[in-house]
């Protein structure tokens, strides 16, 4: 009986997301950079992003616009845009367009491009 209802359960979020797909609902990815603060100026963030392994240059500033939707979040706390400052690092997710700040998450290790989480033992 317990089976049943684990098959039943993953066809039934099955159904539902290729429901959500047909009805035309798509999957956002927005894009993100990770890299330190270098300057906080009113409503505009910039940021140093991470260099990727093989670069043999330095990665150019990127200066990104907070809108009054932008979370910013400092150790899993829910901030304001002036409680960034320069030197932290940081995760920017980005609009669709990629000119506003959606999220800027901050005390969490930024990880490196390529770098994945290795378990604990």
């Amino acid at each position: 009986m317990k089976t049943w209802s684990i098959v039943a359960t993953v066809l039934a979020v099955g159904l539902w997301a290729a429901g959500a797909r047909a009805q035309g609902q798509k999957v956002i990815k927005h894009p993100s950079v990770k890299g330190e603060i270098t300057k906080v100026d009113g409503a505009t963030v910039s940021l140093q992003p991470v260099a990727k392994a093989n670069a043999t240059a330095k990665p150019a500033v990127v200066e990104v616009a907070t809108t009054a939707a932008t979370v910013v979040t400092i150790n899993g706390e829910t901030k304001a845009v002036s409680d960034l400052t320069v030197g932290q690092k940081a995760e920017i997710t980005l609009s669709e367009d990629g000119k506003s700040a959606i999220s800027i998450r901050v005390g969490e290790r930024v990880k490196k491009p390529g770098e994945h989480e290795t378990p604990k033992k």
